[in-house]
């Protein structure tokens, strides 16, 4: 055995298992499939418990993959050897990242480090530059000057996306893309989340529900709206009526909307806002107002964010895990670095419902 290769023996076995796998992989040493688990315990010597717990942080990172009835895949074989050669990753984004919501922010610093444990360098590229003006000189610039390997594309206009996808150039879009836009792409899986926020409504007897969003024009944003919109179908309490308003993306235009909805001659009982920072702003306005909330209205947020968990009454929403969505992110830029054929183009995640405060049952409203 290589002298460049050392067995651990130390207390962290599992951890230094993973850091020998890991160096034999980035050293081309296995390029397709790892040994079986009987040989690697025998080379490591250590034990099959201690070895897969090796191979499960290995997954996590990326690295490896398990394959039922094969043994564990190797993903990033022969990415080391191509670095040499300058291999690299970048992601454009109209918002600088210290004004991202949290979410975005976490799952792009997880991105980040999933890159950059497998040697290849992940640019940012943010401002608005990018994606106004004459955007497609701005984009031939671009890639003439930094190209990557794969482009990530995050909250990206359709003619941005239009032009990486007409010029060919490798990308995936952190979203949906627009329509008519064949890219590969890793969102929420909106319409689900919809369909289950209507129907908690629904179950919890409310008939009238309003949806503000003011991301209708974005791939994921549109599909919310379309989801809204529809509705649900008849079911034995009678039909849901439901409306989506864009509210803009001032907050003034947001209060002043909530304020004209809630003077309807039949006001919503539930409210599903789009953003996890129009939902506190909904909220403390209402708040304000002298509406109670659930008693009054009840609010669910389509996003999640950490700072929600400090408001009260604590709101239910829908919370997407950022390691999730990054190493889903991962996986999609892998297969365009390695240039493997995509087949999958659409990848959803499905967020987790939290059930928070905010949200009554009309029947027991009307008998308390």
């Amino acid at each position: 055995m290589s002298s460049e290769f050392e067995i651990p023996h130390r207390v962290s076995l599992a951890s230094q298992a993973g850091a020998y796998i890991r160096a034999g992989v980035r050293s081309g040493r296995w390029r397709e499939w790892l040994p079986s688990e009987r040989a690697l315990c025998e080379e490591l010597q250590v034990s099959r418990f201690t070895l897969r717990a090796a191979l499960k942080e290995l997954a996590r990172e990326g690295v490896t993959e398990p394959v039922p009835q094969k043994g564990t895949r190797i993903l990033v074989s022969g990415i080391a050897k191509r670095n040499s050669s300058g291999v690299s990753v970048g992601i454009v984004t109209p918002d600088r990242l210290s004004n991202v919501r949290p979410h975005y922010a976490l799952w792009i610093s997880k991105l980040r480090d999933l890159l950059l444990r497998n040697e290849i360098p992940f640019h940012v590229y943010e401002g608005r530059r990018h994606f106004e003006g004459k955007v497609e000189e701005r984009l031939e610039a671009l890639q003439r000057q930094s190209p990557r390997d794969c482009w990530i594309l995050h909250l990206a206009t359709k003619p941005v996306q239009r032009w990486f996808h007409e010029n060919r150039v490798p990308c995936v879009v952190a979203g949906t893309p627009a329509r008519a836009i064949d890219l590969p792409f890793v969102d929420i899986d909106n319409r689900a989340l919809c369909a289950h926020a209507l129907g908690h409504f629904y179950g919890k007897g409310h008939r009238k529900v309003v949806y503000l969003h003011d991301d209708g024009r974005t791939g994921g944003g549109r599909i919310c709206v379309n989801a809204i919109e529809r509705g649900l179908e008849r079911y034995s309490g009678g039909p849901l009526d439901v409306s989506a308003i864009d509210i803009g993306a001032s907050l003034e235009n947001c209060l002043s909307t909530v304020d004209r909805l809630m003077k309807w001659s039949v006001p919503p009982t539930g409210i599903f806002v789009g953003s996890s920072f129009k939902c506190v702003a909904v909220m403390s306005h209402l708040q304000s107002r002298g509406v109670r909330i659930p008693e009054d209205v009840s609010i669910i947020c389509r996003e999640n964010d950490h700072f929600l968990n400090y408001y009260r009454p604590n709101p239910s929403r829908y919370a997407a895990d950022p390691a999730l969505f990054a190493k889903r992110l991962y996986g999609a830029t892998m297969k365009i670095v390695k240039r493997e054929v995509i087949t999958k183009r659409a990848d959803f995640v499905l967020p987790d419902f939290v059930e928070g405060e905010s949200v009554a049952r009309i029947d027991e409203l009307k008998t308390s």
